[in-house]
Formats: structure tokens, sequence, C-alpha cells
């Protein structure tokens, strides 16, 4: 499954990568000799990225008491880290929000992206233990990889979504049976190919099957538990919550239903953040 993958991403990097003013910022996160100076000389090359950066750092979701009116302000308010991250997460959105897919609805993609996303940092907020921008960005991208079977091979990707929903099966079972690869492969694949941080990959490719991560169970089991919430009800009677991954943190599982509640207008929020041009749905 994993060569599969591999391969598809192999061949797709030209559909889907990157844009220059992360890389730049990653550069510098990458770098022990740059300053924070560098970090937002990086950004404010690109007006588009300097504005994105300061909506999310004045939101409530992710904002302070004070008002930050400069990349320099927020670059030593957030640090180098949360700065990283919340470039990657407006420059992915940016980037791909405008891609065209004949079998994938993309403004639905990435409403339920930012779903999973809110939820993380809902999830990890209230185990006190984690960053909660980092998991914010890992929800977001966890289902990148039906981006690129969307893109690279729709047909088959379809015949496989509608497969599942016909049988009532989980999308990654299909996917495998039908495609030899499931969207969680593939995307751990592709943000590995992105030399993205670790968390990430392993997020992504395991949160399907969170006892599978090792290097990162609890910032895994709380993307399992992310997409659990954004999901619909009905979903839920084929896909089940692994309720083992509560074994990895210091949650109960009774606060579902107080994240549940919160969720709906913090993710209206963070899509004008993200998407300000468009409405949300």
């Amino acid at each position: 499954m994993s060569e599969n993958a591999k391969k598809l991403v192999d061949g797709s990097l030209d559909l889907v990568t990157l844009p220059e003013v992360y890389l730049r910022v990653k550069d510098v996160l990458e770098d022990p000799h740059s300053s924070a100076a560098d970090m937002a000389k990086a950004i404010q090359i690109d007006p588009a990225a300097t504005a994105r950066l300061l909506r999310m750092a004045n939101s409530p979701f992710f904002g302070f008491a004070a008002q930050v009116e400069q990349v320099s302000r927020a670059v030593s308010l957030l640090g180098t880290m949360q700065v990283h991250d919340l470039v990657l997460a407006t420059s992915v959105a940016a980037s791909f929000s405008g891609i065209q897919s004949d079998v994938l609805d993309i403004a639905t993609f990435w409403r339920d992206s930012v779903r999973r996303a809110v939820a993380a940092k809902l999830i990890a907020t209230r185990c006190n233990v984690l960053d909660g921008e980092r998991v914010f960005v890992a929800g977001l991208l966890s289902h990148i990889g039906e981006m690129v079977l969307a893109l690279k091979i729709p047909e088959m990707a379809d015949r496989a979504a509608t497969s599942a929903e016909n049988r009532r099966l989980p999308l990654h079972i299909v996917q495998r049976e039908m495609l030899g690869m499931d969207y969680a492969a593939v995307g751990g694949e592709l943000l590995r190919v992105w030399h993205l941080p670790e968390s990430f990959e392993e997020t992504a490719r395991h949160h399907i099957e969170p006892a599978n991560a090792t290097t990162y169970p609890l910032e895994t089991a709380i993307i399992h538990i992310a997409d659990h919430i954004a999901r619909d009800a009905e979903h839920e009677e084929f896909d089940p919550l692994d309720v083992a991954v509560f074994d990895e943190m210091p949650l109960d599982r009774s606060v579902l239903d107080e994240i549940v509640a919160e969720l709906e207008p913090q993710v209206a929020d963070v899509m004008a953040l993200l998407f300000p041009m468009r409405k949300s749905a």
C-alpha cells in the first residue's frame, strides 16, 4: 500500500506544490542562525501572506488581547514555530482552494478540513499539554490525500467513494480494496515529500488507525477524535470512534459534547480567516 501511495505522490508533485512564501519561512525556521527578524522578513516579502498572518493573529481563535499590527510583533508574541504553522495553514488553504475537481467538492473538502482542525485545537486545549496551533494544522492537513487521489485518479477515487457509501464501509477500507492504497497513506506520503514536521506526516498517515502511531500517539489520537467529531452522525454507524484512544490522553469522553457545541461558530470564524473571499456555507 505504501509503495502505491509513494508512486502516486511522486507523479503528483506538479499538481500540489507548496507556495514560495512557506518555503522561505521553513528555511528560516530550520536555520539555527536565523532570528525572529529573519522570519518576519521572509513573510513580509509576500503582502498576501502578511495580511493572512495578521488576520489570524488578531482573530479571537488565535489572537491576543493586544492588537497585532506588524509581522515582527506577531513573531515576537507567537514565536517562530507557531508563525511557521500559521503560515503553512494559510498558504496551503490559499494555494489549493482554487483547485478544480470533477469528483471532489473543493469547498466542502475545505470546510470539513477546517472542522477537523478546529475540533483538534479544542481537544488539545482541554488536554493542556500540546501546541494548539500545531494540532490545528495537523487536523487541517489530515485528509490532504483525498485531494491528491481526486486530482490524480479521479474516476477510480470516485468509484471507491461511491462504493464505500453504498456498502456503508469506511472509505479507507474500500480504497485499500479498490485502489491498493488509502487517502491517509497518500496524505502521509505527500507530507513526507514536502518535508513537513514528522508529527504532521504521522497524524495524517495513522489517524484512521491511531494504534499504529509510534512517535506521536497523543497527537494522532487527537486527530482521530477530531475526525470523528467532524463527521455527520450517520457516518458514525459504519466507521466508529476508536475509544481506546482515550487511553492516550488526559481527556474524558464526556467532554466531546461540549466540544461539538463550541465547534460550529468557531468553524465559521476560521473559514472567514482562511477563505475571506468565500461566503461560508
